[in-house]
């Protein structure tokens, strides 16, 4: 896909989308602000640092997509997205798993707990796999996913 068909993104539709990022690593959350910033994603993006931020976050706003880490601190990111499946505003969001892990077991434990979709942060492959790899994420859940039109 070329940057060209990215800039759909920019539409007036993304651009009221909200997202939510938990993510404790302060190097990662900067590598993804600058993502968001370089390629001029158009979302409402807020970024908390621990599980219980994220817990009062999801049961008082809808977001459009939730990204999550899943060693957070006061609770983990598998209590995070159990939250977030029992959830009211949030039941239905599209939750994005960002860890550094490759073992199967945490892949089926993901899914267990209610993740959409599992991506590795590890940037073997360079900071530029891991800038494409995140937009790719914000492209795909934000501008080519077709969420439900009523409330649930």
């Amino acid at each position: 896909m070329s940057y060209a068909d990215y800039r759909l993104m920019e539409s007036s539709t993304s651009h009221n989308r909200r997202v939510l990022v938990i993510e404790d690593d302060q190097d990662t959350v900067d590598l993804m602000r600058r993502v968001l910033e370089r390629r001029e994603v158009r979302c409402q993006c807020e970024f908390v640092d621990n599980g219980a931020k994220a817990m009062f976050k999801v049961h008082n706003a809808h977001f459009d997509l939730i990204l999550v880490d899943l060693g957070l601190p006061i609770a983990s990111g598998y209590e995070v997205m159990q939250a977030i499946r029992k959830s009211d505003h949030n039941r239905f969001t599209p939750i994005v798993v960002l860890t550094e892990s490759t073992h199967e077991r945490t892949a089926i434990e993901c899914y267990k707990s209610g993740a959409s979709s599992l991506i590795s942060k590890r940037m073997e492959y360079g900071i530029q796999d891991f800038y494409d790899t995140i937009y790719s994420i914000f492209y795909y859940w934000l501008s080519k996913n077709e969420f439900p039109r009523t409330e649930y």
